[in-house]
Order: structure tokens, then sequence, then C-alpha cells
């Protein structure tokens, strides 16, 4: 009998682990297409996580012969597969399935998150290829192949300074304050940083800004951002460095 309840919690635990490994779909976005367009660099012995947000056509324009252009909708969509990931990585959909229904009447969204433990270095070279798989009204499914506007990079560890900061942590990099805040966030580089790239990104991995060349201290706007954690990502050359920043 200890056998059984123990089988039965292990269960427990793993459906508990894949139901919080899923990703969210971003209500804000509206217009079709995938999101973001710039994925964050992963390093080797590091975890990665990163969300793909989808927003799926309802319809498109097909020309036919004889008849000329005319509206088709969509009734479904299919991810077949996501080819020339890195090693170590992984995806996942929300729907566990990666397979979802279009309502005509709504706005229908869906996102799959990339995730892992990267093995080997991978340059960013070969584009990263979503197949799917796309099904008319009343008409039989179609594939379709998307390549993505953004390749992922692997570094080396050598090259990571390190994996995302504690939230309330002070680094000798960047100073990021105040943490947690509400009005607006302050980036405060030491003097010999020139150059730096920074891009900020919701937890659902939308992008809410981005400068290059920063240097010095800036302070950014974020009274319009929603509460929640967003991730600052700061590249210079071959340094990457994240951190964690919370408004509330």
């Amino acid at each position: 009998m200890k056998k059984i309840y123990a089988l039965i919690g292990i269960l427990f635990l793993f459906t508990h682990l894949q139901i919080q490994a899923q990703c969210t779909p971003n209500v804000s976005l509206t217009v079709p297409g995938l999101y973001p367009d710039t994925l964050v660099a992963g390093c080797v012995g590091q975890a990665y996580d990163q969300t793909i947000q989808l927003v799926f056509a309802k319809d498109t324009s097909v020309t036919l012969p004889i008849v000329g252009p005319v509206t088709v909708q969509f009734a479904s969509y299919k991810i077949l597969s996501i080819s020339n990931l890195p090693a170590g990585i992984n995806y996942q959909c929300n729907n566990g399935t990666c397979d979802w229904s279009i309502n005509q009447s709504q706005v229908n969204r869906g996102c799959v998150k990339v995730s892992g433990m990267p093995t080997a270095v991978n340059t960013g070279n070969d584009t990263i290829i979503v197949s799917i798989e796309a099904t008319f009204v009343g008409g039989t499914p179609a594939p379709v192949t998307i390549p993505f506007p953004s390749r992922l990079t692997i570094k080396a560890a050598g090259q990571c300074l390190t994996s995302i900061q504690n939230p309330s942590a002070s680094s000798s990099y960047v100073n990021i304050y105040p943490n947690p805040g509400m009005e607006s966030l302050k980036l405060s580089f030491s003097p010999n940083q020139i150059g730096e790239e920074v891009v900020i990104r919701d937890i659902n991995g939308k992008e809410v800004w981005k400068s290059q060349n920063v240097s010095g201290e800036i302070e950014i706007p974020t009274l319009n951002w929603v509460n929640g954690m967003y991730v600052i990502s700061v590249v210079n050359g071959n340094s990457y460095q994240s951190y964690r920043w919370i408004r509330q």
C-alpha cells in the first residue's frame, strides 16, 4: 500500500512540475506573428528559459484560378517541429499538444517555452525553423514553414559573467535600483563600461525596452508597465549578464 501511495505522490509531483513548466500566452499581443524578434543568448552549463509568444492569423488571401483573390479562414494550427535548436534545448507548448483551434470571434494566442541546459557552444549560424500545419475551414491541412526572425546563440561558459542575479543584490557590473520599483528604473554602469546594449523583457519574453551604446547612468520610465518580474539583459561583446527587476 505504501508503494502505491508513493507512486501516486510521484505522479502528482511530475504532473505539477509539467504544469509549472508551461508558458502563458500574453494577452496584450494582438497582431499576428512570433514574439520576441530577438532571442536572449544562452550559456553552456547555465539553465536557459525563453518564451516565444504566438498570435495566430484568423484568415488569409489566396488566389484561385479563374476566381481570383479570395479570403479563406483558418480552422487550426499545429506545430509539427522546431528545428535547429542548440544541443540541450527543447520546447514545450502551453497546451501540451502544440495544436490550437481558431475562434473567428476572438484573438487567438499560444506560446512555446524554449528551455533546457545548453551543452555546447552554438554560434547562431542556423536559423530556427518552425514547421506548422495550418488547416483551412472546410479544407485539408497545409504545411507552412516559418523561419524565426532571430537565431539562438549559445556562448562558452567562460564568456558568461553569471546567471540571473538576485533582484536585491547590488552587482559591481551594473547597479539596478530601486528594486522593487514602480515609476522608474535606474541603471548605473561603472566608468569603464562603454557601449553596452540593454534589452528588457517581461516574464513572457516580450521586449518592452531596448537601447544600444548605453553608459553612465540612465533612468527608464516604467509607470505604464504592468506589475511583475522583468529580465534585464546587458550585452557588451562576448560579455552577457541578466538581472531580475520587480515592478510593484
